[in-house]
């Protein structure tokens, strides 16, 4: 059995209201959609004449298409609804298959966009590609820095894709992970990342301090150093959430990245029971990173929530808060919502422990 308690730090405690009052309007929310052991996160932009613009980052494996356009529904978007874009990081499976439930289901789409990857995956090229083809003439590679403003000021903007920084850094001879798509989502002074797989690499100083072992190459610490430099991020504010890459594996979020970014809240995509050779998510990334263990973290500990709990292991950590489904409303009187539907494979639906719905203040 799980055993948890949370304690919010002074700075954090001071963030919370007891209230859950309206407290703004045209508010942006981000859907994380628990999908298991993949991704989906699913944004509807600030209402704009009766009307919110729509976008899908990633759409998990092919057998939890059907648990996507459940949740859809349930917020009120059926098969036969239009969203405005659908993006896929990067051609691994659990970032893409489900999509293709979504379009065989009557789904509709606006524009589609992809990192350009040339990797040959059979599902994406024969079956996905097809699918889009016949719902949409708009086909894209993105670029970093498009932008898209999804209604009221909120913009979502692409700071990495295919190895390509925003500013114009190029690094090449990458695996497929680390091609994924990095989408900044901004509403006024918030902001949330996500980045589906991408990798922080492997160097002494995060090696020795944080204890992270991976293959993947470091576009975390350049892309910071992009972000920072664009104008994007605030050293010192840093932003408000961050989707942990990689599913919290220790190919994610070196410490240059956590510190750089100094997330609030960090929330992770995970499956219960999945991914056997990753051990989803790691001590080393949820414990010494993102709770700020390891001495070289000087940024504060982040509040962090799990779609589910993930491998039963002992280099997995239990440590974040498995709550399901996560929605973030964010609203424009500076302040954003935290809540989550409690939807798991497992028994431990730990919202009244972290005391969600929650609200927090922008930095």
């Amino acid at each position: 059995m799980k055993t948890k308690s949370f304690t919010l730090t002074k700075p954090l405690l001071l963030l919370f209201f007891l209230f859950h009052a309206d407290l703004g309007l045209a508010q942006m929310t981000i859907h994380v959609i628990n999908v298991g052991q993949g991704n989906c996160i699913f944004v509807e932009g600030p209402r704009a004449s009766g009307k919110r613009t729509t976008m899908i980052f990633d759409g998990g494996k092919e057998a939890r298409g059907f648990e996507i356009i459940d949740y859809l529904k349930s917020i009120g978007y059926p098969p036969g609804s239009k969203i405005d874009y659908m993006v896929v990081s990067h051609k691994d499976a659990d970032h893409f298959e489900g999509f293709i439930k979504l379009l065989e289901e009557g789904y509709k789409i606006g524009a589609f966009y992809d990192n350009g990857s040339k990797k040959n995956q059979v599902d994406y090229d024969s079956t996905l590609i097809p699918l889009v083809e016949n719902q949409s003439d708009k086909m894209y590679t993105m670029k970093p820095g498009y932008n898209f403003n999804i209604g009221n000021g909120a913009l979502v903007t692409c700071m990495v894709s295919a190895g390509n920084i925003l500013g114009g850094k190029v690094i090449s001879n990458l695996s497929e992970n680390d091609k994924s798509i990095g989408l900044l989502f901004e509403y006024g002074e918030f902001e949330f990342f996500s980045a589906g797989d991408l990798g922080g690499g492997e160097f002494s100083e995060d090696k020795s301090c944080t204890h992270r072992s991976t293959g993947q190459k470091n576009i975390e610490s350049p892309l910071l150093e992009a972000m920072l430099d664009e104008g994007f991020i605030d050293k010192q504010d840093g932003i408000e959430i961050l989707h942990v890459s990689h599913h919290g594996s220790e190919s994610s979020t070196n410490y240059e990245f956590m510190n750089g970014l100094s997330p609030a809240v960090a929330v992770l995509s995970v499956g219960l029971n999945q991914s056997k050779s990753y051990e989803h998510p790691r001590v080393d990334i949820v414990e010494s990173v993102l709770m700020a263990k390891a001495n070289c973290i000087t940024a504060k500990p982040a509040l962090v929530l799990q779609t589910e709990d993930g491998l039963n292991s002992t280099k997995t950590s239990n440590k974040g808060f498995a709550v399901g489904d996560i929605v973030i409303d964010v609203f424009n009187s500076g302040n954003y919502r935290i809540s989550a539907t409690g939807k798991l494979m497992s028994n431990y639906d730990e919202r009244s422990k972290v005391g969600l719905p929650i609200t927090l203040r922008v930095d």
